[in-house]
């Protein structure tokens, strides 16, 4: 997982001497509750005679990190790390942020997942490849089979938690092959989407 250099370096610019430990709790807990759904919008307004715009660059800059952390299930003890080491903020506000990143961990995770219409995603694939020698149905052999199984992870309206599936399925290296294409096709069409807008 990489973190933006931009949010990297807005963290590490601000200035957090002039940000109390109690700012800090606060701006991570109303963060997380936005990204969890439960408050629309934040009043940075009369925030200790700080500036708006710091506050609300911290308030996006502390977003995004939360929301990067859970998606990719990073551990608290990462997420520390990060702001002590590479963002150079002091322990006893990390610790702020990181008590609140524990707490809201799994909220993030599932309103993360209910994005979109709860189409499975792929988390991982496995695969290996396989060689008939000999069968009572093949007279002759057409080469590897390639068993491919695709961690899906999909989340569920019922139980408001994900859950884990793996879509296993078989194909000759020429299936594979003609998979990969359509998959580069898929990857390109989106990239030429995506710079039109």
């Amino acid at each position: 997982m990489e973190i933006k250099e931009h949010f990297k370096g807005l963290l590490k610019m601000l200035p957090w001497d002039r940000f109390s430990t109690d700012i800090v709790k606060s701006l991570s807990e109303n963060c997380c509750d936005r990204l969890t759904g439960k408050i629309e919008n934040y009043d940075f307004r009369d925030t200790e005679n700080l500036k708006g715009y710091e506050i609300e660059l911290l308030y996006a800059a502390l977003s995004y990190v939360f929301a990067e952390f859970a998606r990719h299930e990073r551990s608290s003890q990462d997420f520390i790390q990060f702001l002590t080491q590479e963002c150079e903020i002091d322990e006893g506000k990390s610790k702020v942020a990181t008590e609140c990143y524990e707490r809201y961990f799994s909220q993030i995770r599932l309103a993360l997942l209910n994005i979109g219409n709860h189409l499975p995603h792929v988390t991982d694939v496995k695969w290996k490849i396989d060689y008939i020698i000999k069968s009572n149905t093949y007279e002759h052999s057409s080469g590897p089979v390639f068993r491919i199984g695709l961690k899906t992870e999909q989340y569920n309206e019922e139980t408001e938690h994900s859950g884990r599936k793996v879509l296993h399925f078989t194909c000759t290296s020429q299936e594979l092959q003609d998979l990969v294409y359509k998959l580069k096709d898929v990857v390109r069409h989106c990239q030429k989407l995506s710079t039109e807008h």
